[in-house]
């Protein structure tokens, strides 16, 4: 059971790591980044922010790599059920948190930083789902049996 936390745990951290590199509600994310620096080269001209801007561009594809895969691995394993009821279960999550006034709805930071941590929840639970499947289920995939 150990190691299931540890699966997991890993996986969480990377999926909160993608989600709050591209975005959070200051000023230290890809977003806020990306558009101060390519504002300022559209309005200034180009010349001064050419390393800034190409920087953000690779910054840009890495995180759009990332998302690609996060997202597309997420959505084959839960499946569009799975990602509903993964959705269903972050919002019931939310609403108990609410309901018990651990989180009020005039704090829009707080509910910001609460969507982004479980939207990485979700992509947590598609990429550890079949770790899960597995070691619950007691169960030995094909893959599995020829890398032994």
């Amino acid at each position: 059971m150990g190691k299931l936390f540890g699966v997991i745990g890993w996986r969480f951290l990377v999926a909160l790591l993608l989600v709050l590199l591209t975005w959070n509600p200051t000023r230290f994310s890809y977003i806020s980044w990306a558009s101060a620096h390519v504002g300022a080269a559209w309005k200034n001209g180009w010349a001064d922010e050419k390393r800034t801007v190409a920087l953000i561009a690779f910054v840009g594809v890495v995180l759009l790599i990332a998302w690609g895969f996060y997202l597309q691995t997420a959505a084959r394993t839960l499946g569009k059920t799975g990602v509903i009821l993964a959705a269903g279960l972050c919002a019931t999550i939310y609403w108990v948190l609410a309901v018990y006034g651990v989180v009020g709805l005039q704090n829009g930071t707080l509910l910001m930083w609460l969507a982004l941590v479980l939207f990485a929840v979700i992509l947590a639970m598609g990429m550890s789902w079949p770790h899960v499947r597995r070691i619950w289920a007691g169960t030995t995939e094909v893959e599995d049996i020829h890398h032994k």
